[in-house]
């Protein structure tokens, strides 16, 4: 977890610092996970879903196993 902690105030502070002065919300977690359908992936992804991030979820001939990974994760009221 310190790990994770040092991504998100990573991302938060550039996130600050690129829109600095506008309404832009800094505070939206996002991570795009490569490899998702690995095993290493989809455990990643199943951490951060249930930390509130909001998942991009890459897979390069695995179709059927990132739709079965995105379905299993908790939804968002938000989709987009």
């Amino acid at each position: 977890e310190p790990a994770m902690l040092y991504i998100y105030e990573f991302a938060k502070t550039t996130c600050r610092r690129l829109y600095a002065g506008s309404n832009v919300e800094c505070m939206t977690r996002i991570a795009l996970i490569t490899g998702s359908t690995g095993g290493l992936g989809t455990e990643i992804s199943k951490q951060l879903a249930a930390a509130g991030y909001r998942l991009i979820l890459h897979y390069h001939q695995q179709l059927e196993k990132a739709t079965a990974l995105r379905d299993s994760l908790p939804a968002k009221s938000d989709p987009h």
